[in-house]
């Protein structure tokens, strides 16, 4: 049986996979990659590090892959990657969109979302929400020579915030687990200002 969450989900999703020879076999060489380890120290939704997220929803993918016969090594390693960029080393979301050399004319649309929007920190936020996941399938192409099925999973897990559908059912797998993350690390961030709006309203 798969679970999603159970109590410290990214610390014991992080054991699992340390402890899952066949998975440590698909994904060893980028885990122990300097540039992957880099992302222990990057804050993400605010709860946790960037590592420990993209090695929850790996894992989790992971599992679901094997367990429905599907690309195993695709969807995990793609998993693994999806949220694979930095905001410290030069690489901050303030012209993201420009480091990714010539393909912006391939992304008018995204461009054009960003560039409409007049306040900064609203520009800023829908710079990382658009633009991230090209940026995560860049580096993963030159640091990992990712194939082009795994290049989709990365650039289409934003879906439908982002311009980019899944096409393979990995990729479907991928989207979904890491908007349950998503979802639930923000609800441990907001959980506390969640129940006090609620005893308001009951009070009202």
């Amino acid at each position: 049986m798969i679970q999603f969450f159970s109590g410290d989900e990214t610390k014991m999703n992080t054991q699992k996979a340390f402890n899952d020879a066949e998975y440590l076999k698909l994904t060893n060489d980028i885990l122990t990659n300097e540039e992957f380890k880099k992302l222990q120290w990057e804050s993400h939704h605010m709860i946790g590090s960037r590592y420990s997220h993209n090695i929850s929803v790996s894992y989790t993918s992971y599992k679901i892959a094997k367990a429905l016969n599907l690309d195993v090594r695709s969807a995990t390693r793609a998993a693994l990657l999806h949220d694979f960029y930095l905001d410290s080393d030069g690489e901050g979301f303030k012209g993201m969109l420009e480091e990714l050399d010539g393909t912006r004319s391939q992304h008018k649309t995204l461009w054009a979302r960003v560039k409409g929007i007049r306040f900064k920190q609203v520009a800023e936020s829908m710079n990382i929400l658009l633009a991230h996941p090209y940026i995560a399938s860049e580096r993963a192409k030159k640091i990992f020579n990712i194939t082009e099925k795994e290049q989709n999973i990365i650039r289409s897990h934003m879906w439908p915030i982002g311009l980019e559908v899944p096409k393979h059912r990995e990729g479907w797998i991928v989207t979904l687990v890491d908007n349950a993350y998503s979802m639930y690390e923000f609800g441990i961030k907001y959980r506390k200002v969640a129940a006090m709006i609620t005893l308001m309203l009951i009070i009202w």
